[in-house]
């Protein structure tokens, strides 16, 4: 399974890469981390499972949610969506929102993104998250 993470600033992308760097260093090597949304889409394979976190808010009209809708488009079947955002959009395409906290350039706590990104890559599906990681929110929304 690939990984990509997008966040629109890149004190968060460094944090996150330090975070799952000191727990793996090998997977936060093979992650995409990148600040542009356009980018994350050019990374969506078209025949492999991806999990994509990624920011609410990026800079032009780029959101989560648009992001997630585009992402689901190029790849139907294939793709896990999580926002990791302060205020999450709740959205069809959005399959749960990782908590985070405040002012996380500035702390650099990524703590439970970190376990998540690190845990073992076969096994994430969303009820494989959903059992390991009880702190991430399932919104009851129509599902894409």
């Amino acid at each position: 399974m690939k990984i990509i993470v997008a966040q629109r600033h890149v004190g968060n992308l460094e944090g996150i890469r330090e975070a799952v760097a000191r727990l793996d260093p090998q997977r936060a090597r093979q992650i995409v981390f990148t600040t542009d949304p356009i980018v994350a889409l050019q990374n969506i394979p078209l025949d492999e499972q991806v999990l994509v976190v990624s920011g609410n808010v990026f800079t032009g009209s780029w959101s989560g949610a648009a992001l997630a809708q585009a992402v689901k488009l190029a790849s139907p079947g294939n793709v896990i969506f999580f926002t990791y955002s302060v205020l999450s959009e709740r959205a069809p395409a959005v399959d749960g929102i990782i908590p985070k906290e405040n002012q996380t350039v500035r702390t650099g706590h990524h703590d439970l993104l970190a376990r998540i990104l690190t845990s073992k890559i076969e096994d994430l599906t969303i009820a494989r998250i959903k059992e390991l990681f009880p702190e991430v929110q399932f919104p009851e929304v129509p599902r894409w």
